[in-house]
């Protein structure tokens, strides 16, 4: 598969104008899989994250993509530099097998684990398995894998 990189601008944690423009210029119903990589302005104590991640999921749901996709919001872009994202849009076309090496992108979601779990074999378990159905969803073999990113929720017991 091939995967389109699109860098995009933000006004604000709102503000996914570019984001829409990255979206309307793949082709329609083209979009296999999508990630996103957002660095947003604003503070953790501010509702700019929740913001943003407010819009971007009501974004992939008018656009029936919130099945196919994975986000990732940073926070703190004053200064540092201009709020923007990165959209990687798995266009489900098929480069040559003989051709150079390519970005690939799979996507796959567990249950969370209980809290208690985390930390143990059987999270790190839990883990691998999400991982290899990830690297299955794109087409790979873990010798093609450079990258996994996996997120996990958020500790409630302040641990």
């Amino acid at each position: 598969m091939s995967v389109d990189v699109k860098a995009f601008d933000m006004k604000s944690p709102d503000d996914l104008s570019g984001l829409e423009n990255a979206l309307n210029a793949a082709e329609a119903g083209g979009i296999r899989r999508l990630a996103l990589l957002m660095r947003v302005a604003g503070e953790y104590t501010d509702g700019s994250r929740e913001k943003a991640r407010a819009s971007i999921a009501a974004l992939l749901g008018r656009r029936n993509l919130s099945d196919k996709s994975q986000y990732i919001t940073v926070i703190g872009a004053e200064g540092a530099s201009t709020p923007c994202g990165y959209a990687f849009i798995d266009n489900g076309k098929t480069g040559s097998p003989d051709g150079p090496r390519r970005l690939a992108l799979g996507i796959a979601r567990a249950a969370s684990p209980p809290e208690e779990t985390t930390g143990t074999a059987a999270f790190a378990l839990a883990v691998k398995a999400a991982v290899e159905a990830g690297m299955n969803d794109g087409g790979m073999s873990p010798a093609d894998v450079q990258v996994a990113v996996v997120n996990v929720p958020q500790s409630t017991s302040g641990n």
